[in-house]
């Protein structure tokens, strides 16, 4: 089977692999909402927050540069927002939305790549999140393997057939 590197990160052994899922989630929760409630400072908090969750990849025994590059999967979506606000006369708010886009996105990928997916879905449920929630999370995560399988079958059908890429 196919599995994406954050699924082989979180079968780590350091320290953040251990801790529980309940308090890796609720640490995610109280910094999720300091950095959305954060207005004043946010020229000093911004760093120092990048600066946290960088010690915290390099302590969970994670690639460094892998795991900025995947957490700025986000940039290109809130850039668009941020061109906008950019025009608009408010550049800064531009480049404060792409930043907290940034390291929200590093955050929460710090949390599953230091966690199991059934520890995470396990925690998640015992801090009560709605059961139907997790249920159709739960769906979403299966099934983008079988869906990834079955697309890697037909390309390599498509393959043994003589048809190319384009």
């Amino acid at each position: 089977m196919h599995q994406l590197a954050v699924d082989r990160w979180s079968r780590g052994h350091s320290l953040l692999h251990r801790r529980d899922p309940r308090s890796k989630i609720v640490a995610l929760l109280v910094f999720l909402v300091v950095l959305a409630t954060a207005h004043n400072g946010l020229v000093f908090l911004l760093p120092a927050l990048f600066l946290l969750l960088s010690a915290a990849v390099l302590a969970a025994r994670l690639p460094l540069f892998a795991a900025l590059l995947r957490a700025a999967v986000v940039v290109p979506f809130t850039a668009i927002f941020a061109l906008m606000s950019w025009y608009a006369g408010d550049p800064r708010l531009g480049i404060l939305l792409v930043s907290k886009a940034y390291l929200s996105a590093l955050a929460v990928l710090l949390l599953v790549a230091t966690t199991t997916v059934p520890s995470l879905f396990n925690g998640l449920a015992a801090i009560r999140l709605p059961r139907f929630i997790l249920l159709v999370a739960q769906f979403l995560y299966r099934y983008s393997f079988v869906i990834s399988e079955e697309a890697l079958h037909m390309s390599k059908a498509a393959a043994a057939r003589g048809m190319a890429h384009r």
